[in-house]
């Protein structure tokens, strides 16, 4: 297999937190990445998302490209955009993460001095070093995520 291209940005949820709304990005997101070989994971946490991209880097341009002029989603920003040699989340069409897992918590209260402050306007987002920390996080939790479940519900996330 030749390189994959890895984008992650955030942005604000514009969507207020509508499940439908979100099910119709998840569902078309889904059936739209399979066809271009895209993968990844998207987390929905207080009212933003933070989102790992993953593919053929033009078909993973295009798709950013597509989000960014979405109205669902507000103050769209790049954070990492890098080559690998491997996919990270080859199955995962799109995972889809609601709540903020223990592990991201974690490397935030590492990264960022702690996780309450997880913002669009915290500054660790621009640091790729976060993101890519929070990339092999999120690869982790697919590692281990026997059935390639698509939906994970934090049950211990913050309120």
């Amino acid at each position: 297999m030749g390189t994959v291209w890895c984008l992650s940005y955030i942005s604000k949820d514009l969507t207020n937190g509508d499940a439908a709304e979100i099910g119709k990005i998840l569902e078309h997101s889904r059936r739209n990445n399979r066809r271009a070989g895209v993968g990844g994971f998207l987390v929905q946490f207080n009212g933003w998302f933070f989102q790992v991209l993953e593919g053929p880097k033009e078909a993973v341009e295009a798709l950013y490209e597509r989000i960014a002029g979405d109205p669902r989603h507000g103050a769209v920003r790049i954070v990492l955009r890098m080559e690998r040699e491997t996919p990270h989340f080859q199955g995962w069409d799109m995972m889809h993460i609601r709540g903020l897992p223990r592990i991201f918590r974690t490397l935030a209260a590492e990264c960022c001095g702690d996780h309450e402050s997880l913002s669009l306007t915290n500054p660790c987002w621009d640091s790729p070093d976060f993101a890519e920390r929070m990339i092999e996080a999120a690869a982790m939790v697919h590692d281990f995520s026997v059935d390639r479940q698509r939906e994970i519900l934090v049950q211990d996330s913050l309120p």
